[in-house]
């Protein structure tokens, strides 16, 4: 896959989640009009609105796979929320 298509398959692989998410990275980088170099394609998902699982399920139905060993028990231990500011 090349840095064309893995852009597409990550951005139509968030959409499918439902979630909130973003490209970010040298990606989003390029996209406000500046020159950088970039091997890969990065993104963010709103942790607290997606089941895991699912996730995974639907970026290996777009050809995106992990970099790392056991990444559903890796994103489980790392995930991060966001709590709602005090009023």
């Amino acid at each position: 896959m090349d840095l064309s298509d893995a852009i597409g398959a990550l951005s139509e692989a968030l959409k499918q989640s439902g979630a909130p998410a973003m490209l970010i990275g040298g990606i989003a980088v390029i996209t406000r009009g500046i020159p950088r170099h970039t091997d890969d394609v990065d993104g963010t998902i709103a942790g607290d609105a997606v089941v895991l699982e699912d996730l995974v399920r639907i970026l290996g139905e777009h050809e995106i796979k992990p970099r790392i060993d056991d990444a559903l028990s890796f994103a489980r231990r790392h995930q991060a929320s966001t709590p709602d500011p005090p009023v």
